[in-house]
């Protein structure tokens, strides 16, 4: 559950630009479906500057080398009256490493930007409320980046006069920042040795479902190993002592699995197309966005509860032997690695997760996917009880 201490009650009187006028940062590279689906939903809104960040071609490779000049023939349709910046690289440098050039470049042309790339598809209502957010949340040092990606469809515990659930676990799903942030956390530190990581990480006294994945993280950016860009940021967010705002209820779909995917290839994860702005109850998904007067989450406020539900589901959706893992996890004494250790969490958890699983369900989410998590799940013995250390 969120923090009682006091918040700030504001209006929208405090510097709120107009959705279009926040700087749109839009990462491409050679899909061009989904670089047309993108710019659609961005003639909804009219963005007044648009900064284009685009990948290169991989050389020798004239089927990738035609797939980028689509994709750049498709930024050309960009019609409505707008300011266009392109960042275009003339060659592959790889996900991690065109996307942060780029949005060092972005950051050094403005001071705040919503960033999308070029498979996701973002409700109309999260330009308004990232536009809310990042004017309420500018001079708030212990926030790093807004979130429209609900990974729980929505929550049932949210303040609803907040329009944010306040989390340790970030997602860079349809997100927003500020450049003063993005440079913050970018030169957090998180170097050591490996064998230190468990006690950098204890020091932070992390819920500890989240606490075990980023440890998993810590340990991985201390070898020779890098992490992804988007776990890196994860990472060093919370090592700077800030926190990510959520949207109370889902604002975005993920397009990119399949064949032409980046990194997600052979995924049929369904957290990447889950439901958006479905809520249930008394609140209406415009009452938790939009309540009257925005109430300011207490400085570094952490919702313990959502980030655990979020680690358990994310890890159980992700795990590619169930069966294997449900045997595990009856024996704790097994001399695991921490990261298979950490992939046990649901099957460790079993009340918990399938309480997760159920809401799920409950928000909308396909039926087929949620029948593939209870088999997962299955019935794994030995169970925690909730709350015990992960």
């Amino acid at each position: 559950m969120h923090p009682k201490s006091q918040c700030h009650h504001t209006g929208d009187s405090i510097g709120l630009r107009p959705a279009n006028e926040v700087p749109v940062v839009c990462i491409v590279y050679n899909r061009a479906r989904l670089v047309r689906k993108l710019i659609d939903r961005l003639r909804q809104v009219k963005p007044s500057l648009v900064l284009v960040v685009a990948d290169g071609p991989k050389r020798g490779d004239m089927a990738d080398t035609e797939a980028c000049e689509q994709v750049r023939a498709e930024i050309s349709r960009i019609d409505w009256d707008c300011r266009l910046h392109l960042d275009y690289a003339e060659s592959n440098m790889g996900c991690s490493e065109r996307v942060v050039s780029g949005l060092n470049w972005a950051f050094s042309l403005v001071d705040r930007a919503i960033i999308l790339e070029d498979d996701i598809d973002a409700d109309r209502r999260f330009f308004w409320w990232a536009a809310r957010m990042l004017a309420a949340y500018e001079n708030r040092d212990d926030v790093a980046m807004l979130c429209g990606h609900n990974s729980l469809v929505w929550w049932p515990n949210v303040n609803p006069f907040t329009a944010g659930i306040p989390s340790l676990r970030s997602g860079i799903s349809g997100w927003a920042t500020w450049r003063r942030k993005w440079h913050a956390v970018q030169n957090t530190p998180i170097g050591g040795n490996i064998g230190d990581a468990v006690v950098d990480i204890a020091a932070h006294d992390f819920e500890p479902a989240l606490g075990a994945l980023l440890r998993f993280y810590l340990e991985q950016a201390r070898k020779v190993t890098n992490l992804t860009w988007d776990d890196n940021w994860s990472l060093r967010m919370v090592m700077s002592g800030r926190i990510a705002i959520v949207s109370p209820v889902n604002l975005v779909h993920h397009l990119g699995l399949g064949p032409d995917a980046t990194l997600n290839k052979d995924s049929d994860d369904m957290l990447f197309s889950l439901p958006r702005a479905t809520a249930r109850g008394a609140s209406t998904p415009e009452n938790l966005l939009a309540p009257p007067a925005l109430c300011l989450l207490p400085y570094r406020a952490n919702d313990r509860d959502f980030d655990r539900a979020r680690v358990l589901i994310e890890l159980l959706v992700r795990t590619r032997d169930p069966g294997m893992a449900r045997r595990l996890a009856r024996h704790d004494d097994l001399p695991l690695p921490s990261g298979l250790r950490l992939h046990l969490l649901p099957f460790r958890h079993v009340g918990e997760t399938q309480q997760w699983i159920e809401h799920l369900a409950d928000a909308g989410v396909d039926g087929s996917a949620i029948e593939r998590w209870r088999r997962a799940l299955g019935s794994a013995g030995h169970l925690h009880p909730a709350g015990v250390s992960a």
